[in-house]
């Protein structure tokens, strides 16, 4: 199985002076990139709610750097319990 650095943008949405996806990029293997919308906080927020706007925001600048240099990034939107089952579950899809 190929080796892949997985770097999960959190807090800090930025392409720019990142230094998770700095040291990501430095280990010379594929990184992918992802962002999870934690659906039980989603579920509590109001549709229109500025934080996930302004999340939504930063995410869409990100894709539109990541695919102007041929990348992206890959969004989940699930409850937090299963975070880390459905990604080993999805990456273990996405490199076969």
């Amino acid at each position: 199985m190929l080796k892949t650095v997985l770097h999960w943008f959190r807090r800090d949405l930025r392409l720019d002076d990142n230094v998770g996806l700095y040291h990501a990029l430095s280990s010379s293997l594929p990184v992918l990139p992802i962002f999870i919308f934690d659906k039980n906080i989603l579920d509590e927020l109001e549709p229109l709610d500025r934080r996930v706007i302004f999340i939504n925001q930063c995410l869409s600048h990100i894709q539109n750097k990541l695919s102007s240099i041929g990348s992206k990034y890959f969004l989940y939107i699930i409850s937090s319990s299963s975070i880390v089952a459905d990604t080993t579950i999805n990456l273990t899809l996405l490199f076969k």
